[in-house]
């Protein structure tokens, strides 16, 4: 089993490189961690370190959390929800929403991936009654000024005194339920025949492009289909969604760097 190592009350770290993925053990570790932190949040991160060029983190929060928004200068950052329900806000610089997002993990109607440009501002509010747990990949290596928060929005330390924040997201809620109330889907082209790439400024998944994926994969001579989220094959974060039939046979291979 996997070794965990905790660097505070908030995160902590998977410390075998070889790690099996998210089990049970993760699971149970997280949601205990989450449930007893001040803030009722708690992250594992599945790199080792800060300095590594790819960060992949496992986190739980609830409707007790709020997160201002806030941008990633120059990186990248995909969120796929596996349990609970989202709102995803996008800002411009002036603090205007510009784009409203319901993402679920329970709701088949409802996108449950997201990728996020750099230097986009952003805000997610969990709405599910229990907690949601995210995966979010991110290019690292760990800078503490690529991580800004937002000045058009209340602070942590305000919403703490005054419950600002909840409420700012709530007006957003409210101002955007039409947009919210409408699962979102994005454009996609096909470059061969087992390859999709997206077409979106904010691309998301849903399963009706699994389905998409899987009836191309099963067309094909190598049983697999792939939708690229990332813009250009030069991006520093590429990331797809992959269907592999019961009949693919992928020869064992490994990644350089």
């Amino acid at each position: 089993m996997e070794s965990i190592k905790a660097i505070s009350s908030e995160t902590s770290f998977l410390l075998d490189p070889y790690t099996r993925g998210m089990n049970k053990k993760i699971f149970d570790y997280l949601i205990q961690s989450y449930s007893s932190a001040e803030r009722q949040m708690h992250r594992v991160c599945f790199h080792q370190n800060t300095k590594v060029d790819l960060h992949d983190i496992i986190i739980a929060y609830d409707k007790q959390t709020y997160i201002p928004p806030n941008k990633h200068v120059g990186k990248p950052e995909t969120i796929m929800l596996l349990k609970g329900e989202l709102e995803v806000y996008i800002f411009n610089d002036n603090g205007l929403c510009v784009n409203a997002i319901k993402l679920s993990a329970e709701d088949k109607e409802y996108p449950f991936l997201i990728r996020i440009p750099p230097n986009t501002w952003h805000g997610l509010r969990c709405i599910s009654e229990g907690p949601c747990i995210i995966k979010e990949t991110i290019t690292g290596p760990y800078n503490s000024k690529s991580f800004q928060l937002a000045e058009f929005a209340p602070s942590e330390k305000i919403n703490n005194k005054t419950n600002q924040g909840f409420k700012y997201y709530e007006r957003l809620s409210s101002q955007n339920a039409q947009e919210l109330s409408k699962p979102k889907r994005s454009e996609y082209t096909q470059i061969n025949k087992c390859v999709l790439q997206s077409c979106d400024q904010f691309p998301v998944v849903n399963r009706e492009v699994i389905f998409k994926l899987k009836e191309m994969a099963e067309k094909t001579e190598l049983q697999r289909a792939r939708l690229c989220l990332h813009p250009n094959t030069n991006d520093s974060l590429q990331e797809m969604i992959i269907y592999l039939t019961g009949s693919c046979d992928i020869e064992v291979n490994y990644h350089i760097n």
